[in-house]
């Protein structure tokens, strides 16, 4: 998977149900499932460690695909690959056949994991469902228009409001179709982040995670995670 960064892209990353070997050698038998993204701009490449099942090299602005992991109270991870630094050292309770998303977040030598639970039952015929996670440290409270790509955010509503920082919304369902996405800092229509058009298949189950630019801070960015039915 080519993974680039560019201030406003969308980065795309497709986990349709399927478990992927990142690195770890141990026979998970358990339907709790994660993925990971890096979110920790002024933090070069990470080995991150969750539950059991290490993810391997991932560059910053980076997500993985989903992997079994083990429930219950469980260890979370990250070292540099560079210099063997230990940058989060963390534990958490993990509740069986459940998804997450866990973005290692934050800035220096003390990250810490924003962990959410993920929906990922079948959004209704010819729906997609979209969220957002703002994981970018430091950055205002967004609001988040996902809307068709001509639309003027000047005359609507946003789709997904008041994301602080470390925070994910509640999803919503949209018509499959073609979409634009723009970030603004929440009560304003100035875009912070304007990507798209991207599109949204029918049964999709959508994150847009906002990152900060490498080393902290505008311009934002948008990376898309995206999966199908568990």
């Amino acid at each position: 998977m080519k993974w680039t960064w560019t201030a406003g892209l969308i980065v795309l990353a497709t986990a349709l149900g399927a478990a992927c070997s990142d690195g770890s050698n141990l026979d998970i038998s358990s339907d709790t499932r994660a993925r990971v993204i890096h979110a920790a701009p002024d933090v070069g490449t990470l080995r991150i460690t969750v539950a059991g099942h290490t993810y391997d090299d991932r560059p910053y602005g980076t997500g993985s695909d989903y992997s079994g992991i083990s429930d219950g109270d469980q260890k979370l991870r990250a070292v540099t690959v560079v210099g063997g630094q230990n940058v989060m050292d963390e534990h958490q309770s993990f509740t069986k056949g459940v998804d997450y998303t866990v973005a290692v977040s934050g800035s220096g030598n003390s990250l810490k994991p924003i962990i959410v639970t993920d929906d990922n039952s079948r959004p209704t015929v010819g729906q997609a469902r979209v969220r957002a996670l703002n994981a970018a440290p430091d950055s205002p409270t967004m609001d988040v228009y996902v809307t068709a790509p001509d639309v003027d955010i000047v005359n609507v509503q946003p789709t997904l409001t008041s994301l602080s920082p470390g925070n994910s919304s509640s999803s919503t369902q949209l018509t499959a179709g073609s979409y634009r996405i723009r970030v603004t800092e929440s009560g304003n229509k100035s875009s912070l982040v304007d990507v798209g058009p991207i599109t949204l298949n029918d049964g999709d189950i959508t994150t847009a995670v906002v990152l900060a630019s490498p080393g902290g801070g505008a311009p934002y960015a948008v990376t898309v995670l995206t999966t199908g039915a568990k």
